[in-house]
């Protein structure tokens, strides 16, 4: 036992003394963590927040501690600094940052502009502060904090994704499985709430249940024991009838296989195709009426399909009355957001913005397909990416923009293989 003591204390000494894992680790626990501490308030019937706001403290300090180490290694040295300020200064080497700052001022105007002047946030259940923070302290602090790793272990943050994953998602099957048969509290969909209370809404269970999906399809071998995990995933994707993180799961992994063409991928996903049979059938079996082949027959009685169009069509009238310099950061008339990422450029910043974030999207794409689906991140950034077509808006995206900064910023490291 005194052995085996000592080696885990080693390992652990290993770990916090090899950089790139550091990294990867802390990249980890800013990006995936916040699912466990929803379960962990579920669980507990934690209403107050506290958890949930410890995790988000921690994640700024763990912000603030890569952007110290940049500090300590490249702005405390006068060689460095210099390179630093004449590489920042290469506008033509630079001109896709150059450009995503300018969005991120332009939005940042307009943030303030709205809350302050306009007070938009009056319109919502969120007050003025919470704006702020999410957008300062949970969005923008991590990207700027990110930007500034040049280590980076791919290999150590898939196996951790991994672990967490399969933890995370065999706990919610159980929950499931607990509150339909024991408690008979699942009447459509699959979602963490006790007494009116969400802890933790659909779309985000079907997004973790589809990285899931993703991580086993994709590894360089996929087990027996991976096939389990995999129907796992798809039926927690198909409990909470969640239609955008469905389609885009299937959607990426189509993509990911014409990208990287191997036969064994081809056979896996036939594979697939008989686990999300098998899943469906049992999501039959336990449903009386099965939410997601009913919203996807019915999408034109569907109440969220009709809340979507009618947040699309005044979208459309707010953004004709500012096209070029952008309106609000919210559907002014729904009090919402506009549930799309593109959508959302346009209404806050207008063409504009588009145009200034363009050069970054298509960047972000063009290292995906050309470099980034040699490994898990890629695979996952265009999952990602493809969920904000549906959900979400640019303050609160912070999943997104992580990944986004995270494939800008390495993309002249040669990534660890993850596929074979």
């Amino acid at each position: 036992m005194k052995f085996n003591s000592m080696k885990m204390i080693s390992k652990i000494n290993n770990l916090w003394n090899e950089q790139d894992k550091i990294n990867s680790f802390l990249v980890f626990f800013i990006l995936f963590l916040f699912p466990l501490v929803a379960i962990i308030n579920y669980v507990f019937e934690i209403r107050n927040g506290s958890l949930s706001y410890l995790y988000r403290i921690f994640s700024v300090l763990a912000s603030f501690y890569l952007l110290f180490n940049y500090i300590k290694k490249y702005f405390f040295n006068i060689n460095k600094l210099k390179f630093n300020i004449l590489t920042l200064l290469n506008v033509k080497k630079n001109i896709v940052l150059f450009f995503f700052i300018l969005f991120w001022v332009n939005y940042i105007i307009r943030f303030i502009i709205d809350l302050e002047y306009y007070e938009l946030y009056k319109l919502t259940t969120y007050n003025k502060i919470y704006y702020y923070l999410y957008l300062f302290l949970i969005t923008l602090l991590p990207i700027v904090s990110i930007s500034t790793i040049r280590i980076y272990n791919f290999d150590f943050f898939n196996k951790l994704l991994e672990i967490y994953l399969k933890i995370i998602n065999v706990i919610l099957i159980l929950i499931f499985f607990y509150d339909k048969l024991i408690i008979n509290q699942i009447e459509y969909r699959f979602l963490l709430t006790k007494n009116n209370f969400d802890f933790l809404d659909a779309i985000s269970i079907a997004v973790y249940s589809g990285l899931l999906v993703l991580v086993c399809f994709f590894k360089e071998k996929t087990t027996k024991l991976d096939y389990l995990f995999l129907f796992i995933g798809l039926f927690n994707v198909i409990s909470t009838a969640s239609r955008g993180p469905l389609i885009f799961l299937i959607l990426t992994i189509v993509c990911a296989i014409f990208f990287k063409f191997q036969k064994r991928f081809l056979k896996l996903f036939l594979i697939l195709i008989l686990i999300f049979i098998a899943a469906q059938s049992l999501s039959f079996f336990l449903a009386e009426n099965q939410p997601l082949i009913s919203r996807i027959s019915n999408s034109s009685s569907d109440q969220s399909t009709a809340n979507r169009i009618k947040i699309i069509l005044e979208w459309k009238n707010q953004f004709w009355n500012s096209q070029i310099l952008g309106s609000h950061f919210l559907v002014v008339k729904s009090k919402m957001y506009s549930h799309n990422i593109f959508l959302d450029i346009l209404l806050s910043t207008g063409i504009i913005g588009l145009i200034l974030i363009a050069p970054a999207f298509l960047l972000f794409i063009y290292k995906i397909i050309k470099n980034k689906f040699e490994t898990l991140i890629g695979i996952i950034a265009l999952f990602f990416f493809l969920n904000t077509f549906t959900s979400g808006t640019i303050y609160n995206m912070n999943e997104f923009w992580i990944i986004f900064i995270l494939i800008l910023n390495n993309f002249h490291v040669e990534p660890r293989k993850f596929l074979s």
